[in-house]
């Protein structure tokens, strides 16, 4: 394939070797460059660079694939920011390694498609020895393996950290693991997850064409490397040492730069735990109100929160130093896996290599000490909270639009609101406890001068308690108190509508507690709402709970007319909103989209 590229974030097993990391690139390109706007040349020829750019990033750390890809922009007047994002990964194409996929590239043509659709579906295929054929394989490879470097850490340009893998004390493992997809089912953790966030806000002075894209190319870099840092902070405060998950979005304003990352903290057992940070400095400001001692504390009780029992060999990943950085010196490899070299001149042009060492973070201190979510309620935004395996069915979906204006230009205000949207959350649904807020998707836009719109979407899910055969169940008791008054009942230890007119709306992919029968296509909606009076119906807050709400009454209609009974991968992909407070009006724009299936409950 030209650009291996998959957008998809769960993969079967066996289908993944190794997860070397994420790899990015953005552009910053002006629009009124284009000679022909109805004419994609142009356009296309911007995005096939960010591919390339990619691709090269992947290659040169020994990968063949990019997995959990995904394209975003931003645009503001005549400037655009074209920004790609994804994880390097060694997938397997066949071989003595494991199963065989087969990778391929489908024609678009509908009678080409139709015509492969009906030579498989003549082919008749034994299941039973496929299946044998495929856990045989499955179980000669490692669970770790998938944490083990592609490459030679001899051939770094740039100091590093490895260690020998905790489990096969064989390969090597990076100290962190930054990944854009979700978590594999194989792959062996310890506790729980933890979702982490980092934002950052920058100022800047209103040019117009190509001063003002010469500002925000120099500030990209930066703002990139100040987010990697707070979740690598934020990383070692949990004592965790992967995140799963990594979204990240960059909007710009007339005024104005965000950045927020998103992502699901985890403990891989196979690699090192993270050493503890220290504070250093000729002296320690009053104003940080962070001390050596606070973040030992905040380290102990994040343990014990999240249940990270780490047993003594996982702190020490190697009998070499961890501290200390890969200098060039040999190591020995008692692996027979061919090792390969960096190619950091992968491509079409040689890479620079950037290291920053700041001695003193100002403001860095202030966004560290995130609000933790209430007893009995974890968070995360993949598709399952590792860790926990007891989620027994859906209780509420829940959206949320924040509207105001930044009074500031630093990172307090922004964690600030961001951590009130969270406590928000928790208030709300404090009589769902115990339960589990899943697939957390924040999304950031700059609607006008100094005005942030922050969208939350997500869902509860409901625990149960493990029985001995190690299935959840629910507590019927507690249940039936927390789901008064609402159209959820308990039936064979699963809740399932009590209505069979129901239509279930959720963001992930599943049903907890029901089994998809058929897929009945995909739904997608624009609707528009104007108001002349937003006074009388509760100024914006009134108006746009009112739109919501009615849209999702419209999706449900769609989804029931259409045969399902339920609507699985939602998401507001536009959120438009706008306001005129002199003349009482407001107007809304809402894109919301997902797939339409039919399921069935039971136990």
């Amino acid at each position: 394939m030209e650009f291996p590229f998959f957008t998809l974030t769960t993969f079967p097993e066996g289908f993944l070797i190794h997860l070397c990391g994420v790899v990015t690139s953005r552009s910053v390109k002006l629009l009124d460059k284009i000679h022909n706007p109805d004419e994609p040349e142009t356009r296309d020829a911007w995005w096939s660079e960010i591919r390339t750019e990619i691709r090269s990033h992947a290659r040169a750390m020994g990968c063949n694939s990019v997995i959990g890809y995904s394209e975003q922009t931003s645009i503001c007047d005549e400037i655009i920011i074209l920004s790609a994002m994804g994880t390097g990964a060694v997938i397997n194409l066949g071989g003595e390694s494991g199963p065989s996929f087969d990778v391929c590239t489908m024609s678009l043509d509908r009678q080409t498609f139709e015509r492969e659709r009906d030579k498989l579906n003549k082919l008749h295929i034994d299941t039973t020895l496929a299946n044998q054929l495929h856990r045989e394989n499955l179980d000669t490879m490692k669970s770790c393996s998938m944490c083990h470097v592609p490459y030679n850490e001899n051939t770094a340009p740039f100091p590093v950290t490895l260690s020998k893998c905790a489990l096969c004390r064989k390969q090597r493992v990076p100290d962190v693991l930054f990944t854009t997809v979700e978590p594999p089912s194989k792959l062996r953790t310890i506790g729980k997850g933890s979702f982490l966030q980092a934002r950052i806000c920058r100022f800047k002075k209103e040019a117009k064409s190509e001063s003002n894209a010469k500002e925000i190319s120099d500030n990209l870099p930066f703002m990139e490397y100040e987010l990697h840092k707070q979740l690598m902070c934020k990383l070692k405060l949990r004592g965790m040492n992967a995140l799963f998950g990594l979204h990240v979005q960059i909007v710009v304003g007339e005024t104005l730069l965000l950045a927020i990352a998103g992502a699901t903290a985890v403990y891989i057992e196979a690699m090192p735990s993270p050493h503890l940070p220290k504070l250093i400095g000729k002296e320690l400001s009053c104003s940080r109100n962070l001390s050596q001692k606070k973040i030992l504390d905040l380290i102990h009780k994040n343990k014990e929160l999240y249940d990270l029992y780490i047993t003594d060999t996982n702190y020490m990943g190697s009998s070499s130093n961890p501290e200390t950085p890969n200098t060039g010196l040999s190591t020995n490899n008692d692996s027979d896996e061919e090792m390969t070299d960096l190619d950091l001149v992968t491509g079409n042009k040689e890479s620079f290599i950037l290291e920053i060492d700041e001695e003193d973070d100002e403001g860095l201190n202030s966004v560290l000490m995130d609000s933790q979510p209430p007893k009995g309620i974890s968070v995360c935004n993949t598709n399952c909270m590792p860790g926990l395996d007891n989620v027994v069915s859906n209780i509420q979906m829940f959206t949320r639009v924040w509207r105001g204006e930044l009074m500031s230009n630093n990172c307090k205000e922004v964690s600030k609101i961001c951590d009130n949207i969270l406590k928000s959350l928790f208030f709300k649904l404090r009589h769902m406890i115990p339960c589990v807020l899943m697939r957390l998707h924040f999304d950031v836009e700059i609607p006008d001068d100094d005005i942030v719109q922050i969208t939350c979407n997500g869902i509860c899910m409901e625990l149960g308690q493990a029985n001995e055969k190690g299935f959840a169940e629910h507590d019927h008791e507690n249940s039936a108190k927390q789901l008064s008054g609402s159209k959820l009942k308990t039936k064979n230890e699963v809740s399932i509508p009590s209505d069979e007119t129901s239509i279930d709306i959720s963001p992930l992919p599943y049903i907890a507690g029901a089994q998809i029968d058929k897929y009945l296509g995909n739904l997608n909606i624009f609707c528009i709402r104007e108001s002349t009076s937003i006074r009388e119906d509760g100024g914006l807050s009134g108006f746009m709970h009112s739109f919501v709400s009615e849209m999702l009454a419209v999706v449900r209609s769609h989804v029931q007319s259409l045969g399902g009974n339920a609507l699985l991968s939602y998401k507001m992909t536009e959120c438009i909103l706008l306001d005129n407070p002199h003349k009482n009006q407001g107007q809304c724009l809402l894109n919301v989209c997902g797939d339409v299936v039919q399921a069935t409950y039971g136990s």
